[in-house]
């Protein structure tokens, strides 16, 4: 059975000849390294917003894409020009000794959700010693170690590799521990 994987992000008008010159040669060394991928789409919805959909011919052959194409240099090299929305309306709803509750304002996009990390570096799907969490949900706890502390948090789709938020949501707390 033939499967879609789709991904909305931004790009700024002014580099959206880069995206597309990235995106082509991404689709062609994917063809080449993983084969199945029958179509790739895109769509542009406003001046700075795409929906980029890729269908698969099978789920085997795009689950193989997906977890291999975080090796290929073109992935990395299409990625800095996108990027989801960013989470400006982020929340912490509550703020307790052991942990923060957080309501990104925004639920996740499918597939995808939210990234915690202590530094606002190295977002993506290799963990890293500063990774606190990754959320599926719209509504999440980040537990607390230390009474200062700074959490960066980011939105990530389910694509391969994953689009992120162009820029962090930042919680700096200053509050006892228990």
């Amino acid at each position: 059975m033939a499967m879609i994987r789709t991904a909305r992000f931004t790009t700024d008008a002014a580099q959206a000849g880069e995206m597309l010159a990235r995106r082509a040669e991404l689709i062609r060394v994917v063809r080449e390294a993983f084969p199945g991928l029958t179509e790739a789409r895109l769509a542009r919805l406003g001046e700075d917003s795409w929906v980029d959909i890729w269908r698969w011919e099978s789920a085997a052959s795009m689950q193989t894409a997906t977890a291999g194409a975080h090796d290929l240099p073109e992935t990395a090299a299409a990625g800095p020009l996108s990027a989801l929305t960013s989470l400006s309306g982020l929340t912490v709803v509550s703020a307790t000794a052991t942990a923060l509750q957080i309501h990104p304002g925004i639920d996740p996009p499918a597939g995808g959700g939210f990234e915690v990390r202590r530094a606002d570096a190295n977002f993506g799907p290799r963990p890293g010693v500063d990774l606190v969490l990754r959320s599926p949900v719209r509504a999440f706890t980040i537990p607390r170690a230390t009474a200062h502390e700074t959490f960066y948090i980011r939105m990530y789709d389910a694509s391969a590799p994953p689009l992120y938020s162009r820029r962090s949501a930042a919680v700096i707390t200053n509050l006892p521990v228990a």
